[in-house]
């Protein structure tokens, strides 16, 4: 027996379609039971988000299953492209005995109706999961790129600290060696107030043995005596004792 509501296997939403200017597209690869189970979304070229819009939903046969055409309030150009999916939200309508017969249509209508949500949840729960390793591993990616910059941050702020520690320590060795100059220089300046000392010292004692010495050769001087002539030796330079020449005495006098 051959089904009146063939369901092939589908997930039931056509690929983005570009727009060529008109409004009205169709029809599609898939069949509906109700006008109310389309959604259709647009969006420009290129984007990622899209807008759910309205339309108006036509049978092409009008069929209880059928396929379908889809009218926008408005043309859609090139620019822009839409998707048209099935959305169907379960429900019972009718019953499946009468007159305790099996109504065997209705079963088979009910039995499609059920598989088309079916196939829309699996449509929809694959995407979702795909969006979701999507996700996942762009989380990954950002967490490893996250992970490679704080490696890269550490390593530099480990080199900088290095270079600060060798900068720091070159710094103490430099004080270390002012420190080591300061004290050899007070070293050196205590030596040589050391020698200064005893220089002051050893001049000291010499001047008080010259003085000594001066009082022994002058204690037996009393003077010069009368009467006596003494050698003072005799002036072998040329002195001048006037600043002029007041002529010689041989010279005639005018009275």
């Amino acid at each position: 027996m051959t089904t009146p509501y063939p369901l092939p296997r589908s997930i039931r939403e056509t690929e983005w379609l570009r727009g060529d200017g008109r409004s009205s597209y169709g029809t599609f690869d898939f069949k509906i039971f109700d006008l109310e189970d389309v959604q259709v979304r647009l969006r420009s070229v290129g984007d990622d988000g899209f807008d759910i819009v309205d339309v108006t939903v036509s049978k092409s046969a009008g069929a209880v299953f059928d396929t379908f055409t889809v009218t926008f309030p408005f043309a859609i150009d090139s620019d822009r492209e839409f998707q048209v999916r099935g959305m169907r939200l379960h429900e019972r309508t009718s019953d499946l005995f009468r007159g305790g017969s099996l109504k065997s249509l209705e079963v088979e209508a009910e039995t499609s109706k059920a598989g088309v949500v079916l196939q829309e949840v699996r449509r929809d729960v694959s995407d979702n999961i795909g969006l979701w390793h999507a996700e996942r591993a762009a989380r990954i990616a950002g967490d490893l790129l996250l992970h490679g910059r704080i490696d890269h941050e550490a390593f530099i702020r480990m080199a900088a600290d290095d270079v600060l520690r060798s900068e720091r320590i070159a710094g103490d060795q430099r004080l270390q060696a002012q420190v080591d100059g300061i004290n050899d220089e007070l070293d050196q300046f205590d030596s040589k107030i050391a020698r200064a000392e005893a220089a002051a010292e050893s001049s000291e004692n010499s001047a008080q043995e010259a003085h000594e010495l001066v009082q022994e050769a002058t204690s037996g001087f009393v003077g010069f005596k009368d009467g006596i002539g003494y050698d003072f030796g005799f002036i072998t330079q040329t002195m001048t004792y006037f600043d002029r020449n007041f002529g010689s005495i041989a010279d005639p006098v005018n009275n």
